[in-house]
């Protein structure tokens, strides 16, 4: 089982090889590895219905940051949004359902390797504080970016993740109720 989600994870960017693995493990007892399997699908499913390449948007954050070293974008390779085909805009926006039911996941579930164990391990453990933190905070920063940039192209996908902002932190955000959410939620006016 470990071997193909290991494979599952090597393969995640080519859909016909996804899909053979995807159809292995389907057939197989996944009781102890419901999560990884449908972060698998999630992917799965993203590539099937994808026309077109997944690219990263091009932040001036990521140009300027010192401990960007850019491994996690070489070869074709996306962030953690981008991997489960999480997008806004208007060119490949999803709708605001998908979106969430991507959000929710990348902050309950079990994540898979995504460019490095570093960048990974960043993202905290599911329903965490980090978790949680990590998924606002780049919300929030693509956001920033795109606002820097004053074109009206960015108006659609700028008001998308301020609506994001506002059901994750609606759903999951408890200052008063956890003592690990004492920090301050990232603001984005659309």
């Amino acid at each position: 089982m470990q071997t193909l989600l290991h494979y599952a994870n090597q393969y995640r960017n080519d859909e016909p090889r996804l899909a053979k693995v995807m159809l292995e493990l389907l057939s197989r007892d996944l009781s102890e590895h419901k999560r990884e399997v449908e972060g698998l699908r999630l992917r799965w499913a993203y590539l099937v219905r994808s026309t077109q390449p997944v690219k990263w948007p091009d932040t001036a954050i990521a140009k300027k940051d010192r401990a960007f070293d850019g491994r996690c974008f070489q070869a074709g390779e996306n962030g953690m949004l981008s991997f489960f085909g999480y997008h806004v805009g208007v060119t490949q926006g999803l709708v605001m359902a998908v979106r969430h039911e991507i959000l929710d996941y990348i902050y309950r579930g079990n994540l898979p390797l995504v460019c490095d164990e570093d960048y990974t391990k960043s993202w905290g453990e599911p329903a965490s504080s980090k978790r949680l933190k990590k998924l606002s905070g780049t919300l929030a920063r693509l956001a920033w970016n795109a606002m820097a940039k004053e074109a009206q192209d960015y108006e659609t996908a700028i008001s998308e993740w301020a609506a994001d902002l506002r059901y994750l932190k609606s759903m999951y955000f408890r200052p008063y109720a956890n003592p690990e959410h004492a920090w301050d939620w990232p603001a984005v006016d659309a």
